[in-house]
């Protein structure tokens, strides 16, 4: 971090920022006058950024995310059991370039509401309206509305749950809150290096806000020139760079076996944060636009943790008729916490 001191900043920390300037400042005067001029244009911009928040108050204890979980029982078509808990905010992530550790201890969730009576799709918005409000109350903070994950199996993660009304003709979820989704099982796939492994890696890399990190790019994988191509196989998106977020422009939806075998080779490579739009596309000139846009979007954004904030803001200017956000219409963020329990793990809402 080169942020100058500030309050609640390490006098130590500060210090050692004044020897790492030294030590640049020394290290790119060989250097041509273009490249001297990026980097002091770097360090300038971080300069500048708001101080980092004070530490958090124990007694307040951490901040929590909302966590539904969406199981479809297979003897019933389209009717899901479902559960409701609080997620504690996981520590921060290491730098992208530590040594890869295992897991360390999730968050315990703590359960607050469930059912598994079997509730038909078309009656879940209404249904969940209820739990979800009191969950909120539990988990937002003033003039911070809580985030919400939504746990799907792989095949229909493309569920247009932010559309789901918070109440009884009131405004979409995915307008009042930021809302991202989550598959509920682990990644799988066979060959190629450790899944886990790889997932954690790549969260790291896209997680990296340091003042000279690459920062994400945006990659458009199942478009050329406005027409629909295959999402590479799980070994070749395996060999795309670690701070790469995938972007899917044709995906068709809830239900579609073409765009749920995307999402899985996604998620079986390692990728824990992907973007796209719901819908069959458009023409070429309204492809193009969403590709530029977004990797637009995403590289402004630097780390991902910044996305789930942006795509609830594109879905807010969209409400609002804003025509500067037309291209973001139907957007979905996949954002998966490996440092979170996974929805399908076997203790998760143990207690319930």
């Amino acid at each position: 971090m080169l942020h100058t001191p500030r309050s609640h900043h390490d006098p130590g920390t500060a210090e050692a920022e004044a020897a790492l300037r030294t030590w640049l400042h020394r290290t790119t005067a060989a250097l041509d006058r273009p490249v001297r001029g990026e980097i002091t244009a770097e360090l300038r911009r971080h300069a500048a950024a708001p101080a980092p928040p004070p530490p958090q108050d124990p007694a307040r204890g951490t901040r929590h995310s909302v966590l539904l979980e969406l199981t479809r029982r297979p003897w019933e078509q389209d009717s899901f059991d479902w559960r409701i808990g609080l997620l504690p905010a996981p520590g921060p992530p290491r730098p992208a370039g530590a040594p890869a550790e295992g897991p360390p201890d999730p968050p315990e969730p703590e359960p607050l509401h469930d059912d598994h009576t079997g509730t038909p799709l078309a009656e879940l918005p209404a249904r969940l309206a209820g739990p979800l409000a009191r969950a909120f109350t539990l988990a937002d903070e003033p003039g911070t509305p809580a985030l919400l994950q939504v746990a799907l199996e792989r095949d229909v993660l493309g569920l247009p749950v932010d559309t789901w009304p918070a109440g009884p003709g009131g405004p979409p979820l995915g307008r009042l809150r930021p809302v991202v989704v989550r598959p509920a099982e682990p990644p799988g796939g066979a060959g190629g290096p450790d899944p886990a492994a790889d997932r954690y890696h790549r969260w790291r890399w896209t997680h990296d806000d340091a003042p000279l990190a690459p920062g994400i790019r945006g990659r458009v994988l199942d478009c050329e020139a406005g027409t629909r191509v295959p999402v590479p196989s799980t070994d070749q998106l395996r060999s795309l760079a670690h701070a790469s977020v995938p972007v899917l422009c044709h995906y068709r939806g809830y239900g579609h076996a073409g765009s749920a075998e995307a999402l899985a080779r996604l998620v079986d490579g390692g990728f824990g944060v992907a973007l796209w739009r719901r819908g069959t596309g458009g023409p070429e000139r309204m492809c193009a636009e969403f590709h530029r846009r977004a990797e637009a979007e995403l590289a402004r954004a630097r780390t991902a943790q910044r996305l789930p904030g942006l795509v609830h803001a594109l879905r807010a200017a969209l409400a609002e008729g804003r025509t500067d956000s037309f291209w973001a219409d139907g957007v979905a963020l996949l954002y998966d916490d490996p440092h979170q329990p996974l929805p399908g793990s076997d203790d998760l809402f143990a207690p319930l």
